[in-house]
């Protein structure tokens, strides 16, 4: 098995590699050459993730999936048995990450298949974080103006490199991002039963995230965040998640989320100005409605 993690881990680097080619070409402009250079680069990745498919193959043919994530979780420290998302890594975080990413996502799969009759949570998180990570760089690229273009690709190809499904959606779009994506998690419901397991899931985990996102925002100092464009760019992807994750939920519970930004104005009116916090938590009512237009909803049943 241990053979097997480390091609995967070099796969991982030469896939790495290939991104920042693609960041680079997408940063300086892309013509009618850096479209052929692009669709090349894209191709080469496209035989990499082939290679990695192999090797998770093998891994799947020897039954060690669930023993490789166990592997993995120990040795990249890692204290969950969740995909990982955090833009803020390193090349090495991010490339950990997409490997314990990769074989992660490979046990859901895996795990659905022999129990299809039941709606699973870990199927559910997977079509959520699609949606979630795509309509969060929709908003991003409306609310940050074109001198930040930098950071939003930056952003997008972190993203693609760490998350599964996400990396297959850009892949089939030359990774253009849409501006108005498809929200997909709602094909899982066809019935009254499964509606209510959708619906639950999906507010529980978005509502726990945008508390924690909260309570992140509530420990950044905001002259520290106006002085470096990484970290800017960074803080209004935290604001397009939580934008995000209020889209998604079917029927939201206002008084709760109201509650958690209230709770939020007052922790922070010791760390920095607090009018200029209070005008962003504010907006995301302005915001909201702004937003509906976004999404594009598939679903089988109302």
């Amino acid at each position: 098995m241990i053979e097997l993690i480390t091609a995967l881990e070099k796969i991982s680097e030469r896939i790495y590699e290939e991104y920042q080619k693609l960041y680079d070409l997408e940063n300086k402009g892309l013509n009618k050459l850096s479209i052929l250079d692009q669709e090349r680069i894209i191709e080469t990745l496209k035989k990499l993730k082939s290679i990695e498919d192999d090797i998770i193959e093998k891994l799947k043919e020897r039954k060690e999936l669930k023993k490789a994530s166990a592997y993995l979780k120990n040795k990249y420290d890692k204290d969950s048995d969740s995909i990982y998302i955090d833009i803020t890594q390193d090349k090495s975080g991010l490339l950990t990450h997409r490997v314990y990413n990769r074989i992660i996502y490979e046990l859901v799969k895996e795990e659905s298949k022999s129990d299809y009759h039941v709606l699973n949570s870990d199927i559910v998180e997977e079509f959520i974080t699609s949606d979630y990570l795509l309509l969060s760089m929709t908003i991003l690229e409306k609310t940050l103006p074109n001198c930040y273009k930098s950071e939003i690709y930056k952003i997008k190809y972190k993203l693609s490199l760490t998350i599964p499904d996400l990396e297959t959606t850009l892949i089939n779009t030359q990774f253009k991002t849409s501006k108005h994506p498809y929200v997909t998690h709602k094909l899982l419901i066809t019935n009254e039963l499964s509606k209510k397991f959708v619906t639950t899931y999906v507010e529980e985990r978005l509502m726990t995230d945008i508390n924690v996102r909260l309570n992140l925002l509530a420990t950044l100092n905001v002259e520290y965040i106006e002085s470096n464009d990484e970290v800017f760019a960074a803080v209004i992807y935290l604001l397009s998640t939580i934008r995000a994750a209020l889209l998604l939920m079917d029927e939201l519970d206002l008084d709760d989320f109201n509650k958690s930004v209230y709770i939020m104005i007052k922790k922070i009116a010791n760390n920095f100005i607090k009018e200029y916090n209070r005008r962003i938590l504010y907006n995301f009512a302005e915001d909201m409605q702004n937003d509906k237009s976004i999404p594009q909803i598939l679903k089988l049943f109302k």
